[in-house]
């Protein structure tokens, strides 16, 4: 019994085990610490490289009012393609009910999105509410994202908009077809009106750009 006391005692006396202890607690803290930042980093959004200064993520309420302005240019568009297509279908045909032309009409209403999105960034209802719709790495999508961005948003409306509500639990703002196409809603800052010495006015960004 006294040599197993003598041997914990020279143990615990022991400066290599004691930094080694000391060792490992200072790599548990340090964990500790990574971990906390990594959850505090999260809290902030992140935005696509090259974004304007001040830019924000796209709210769902902001979301949801680009779609109300949109739906009626896309409505202008698919009465258009079911005019072109009235020859062939003939006047009986029912959106929903006949599978060929409802296909057809999303294909039209596809084709108006990929290309207000993939040559200017955004459609008319984004650009009324100063939204741009960029890649991950900051640049404009092509077509196959914007095909994917157009398919995963049906699904997120077909699961009662759960796709959409997701966003509002996300610091960056990402509902899934964000995140199923690697594509990002971004608002730009507000222009700021100001008056110059000559009584001319010019815009100003938020970032201290000036616009004529």
């Amino acid at each position: 019994m006294q040599a197993r006391g003598k041997d914990r005692s020279r143990s615990s006396l022991d400066p290599a085990r004691a930094t080694r202890g000391c060792g490992r607690a200072a790599c548990h803290h340090n964990g500790m610490s990574t971990v906390a930042e990594e959850v505090m980093n999260h809290s902030e959004p992140k935005l696509p490289p090259g974004s304007q200064a001040g830019a924000q993520p796209c709210s769902l309420l902001r979301r949801g009012m680009i779609m109300l302005y949109d739906l009626m240019p896309a409505l202008a568009v698919v009465l258009i393609a079911a005019f072109i297509a009235l020859p062939v279908t003939g006047s009986e045909v029912q959106l929903g009910r006949d599978i060929g032309f409802t296909l057809y009409a999303l294909a039209a209403w596809f084709a108006y999105l990929g290309l207000c999105w993939t040559l200017a960034g955004q459609t008319l209802g984004m650009r009324t509410w100063r939204v741009d719709l960029l890649t991950v790495a900051g640049k404009r999508p092509g077509w196959g994202q914007c095909l994917g961005r157009f398919a995963a948003s049906l699904l997120s409306l077909a699961c009662l908009g759960l796709g959409f509500w997701v966003s509002l639990f996300r610091s960056d703002r990402a509902c899934w077809h964000d995140l199923l196409s690697g594509t990002r809603l971004i608002q730009r800052p507000k222009r700021q009106r100001r008056k110059r010495s000559d009584g001319t006015s010019q815009d100003k960004d938020d970032d201290g750009g000036e616009r004529q």
